[in-house]
């Protein structure tokens, strides 16, 4: 993930400065706020209350809650910003996240949104051997199958993404793609070299950091793969912004 979240974290930090009132939604384990923003979150929400605990201990966000992004715990108009951080194709009813977020949000307040693409799928390693060897509709299930394990409920393209934010009533300032075939064929290939990890963290709760010292070896690659891959003409990861529009 180190691929993806390195990039997504370049790319939050490159945004305009953020307001006060950042409603950081999804907020996981509080580890990418961490790493990402400058300035603390006023608000890290989540559905997971483990997941909030472990952000609690991190000290990356002023406040956190358990809840959900389609009945936000918020008063109309209160927040500035919602950074949706690879969130939204996590939540089966995507359009009542979105209504609520500009709900919740003052005129003009912006809407940060990082997902994969219609194209997640299609582009990754193993989906492009297959189709490679002329295993077409066995690269399609391969496609699938990864969307299902990642629990994908949407993997949308721009131009759906720009319908649905108009909608709920958003203006989309800045879309655009990030990260490419190379990158992202990396990043499957390493789910399943680093898969002994998530065994350790499902076991014990924690990752592997007694191998962080060698974590060095990988920078070098990663960078290469990294590197000016933002923003592309198209990829398998997009990126919002927008602002709730009242006009």
């Amino acid at each position: 993930m180190a691929i993806v979240r390195g990039v997504e974290c370049a790319i939050l930090r490159e945004a305009e400065p953020l307001s006060e009132r950042v409603l950081d939604l999804g907020c996981g384990d509080g580890l990418f706020a961490s790493l990402a923003c400058v300035r603390q979150p006023s608000v890290g929400l989540d559905p997971c209350f483990s997941a909030i605990l472990e952000a609690k201990g991190r000290g990356a966000h002023r406040t956190l809650v358990c809840g959900s992004a389609t009945e936000l715990p918020f008063r109309d108009g209160t927040l500035q910003t919602v950074v949706c951080n690879s969130v939204l194709e996590h939540i089966p009813d995507l359009d009542a996240a979105l209504t609520e977020c500009h709900r919740a949000m003052k005129p003009g307040g912006r809407l940060l949104i990082t997902s994969p693409s219609e194209r997640f799928g299609e582009m990754l390693l193993g989906a492009r051997l297959l189709a490679g060897f002329g295993l077409h509709r066995a690269g399609e299930g391969y496609a699938r199958w990864f969307n299902a394990h990642s629990l994908h409920y949407h993997t949308l393209a721009l131009g759906e993404w720009r319908r649905r934010l108009k909608t709920a009533g958003f203006l989309v300032r800045e879309d655009w793609h990030y990260l490419d075939g190379a990158a992202h064929a990396t990043f499957d290939l390493m789910h399943y070299l680093s898969g002994w990890r998530w065994i350790h963290r499902k076991l014990t709760g924690r990752w592997c950091g007694a191998w962080a010292p060698f974590n060095h070896l990988w920078a070098p690659w990663f960078e290469k793969l990294t590197a000016d891959r933002w923003p592309t003409e198209t990829g398998p990861y997009l990126y919002l912004d927008a602002e709730r529009d009242d006009g």
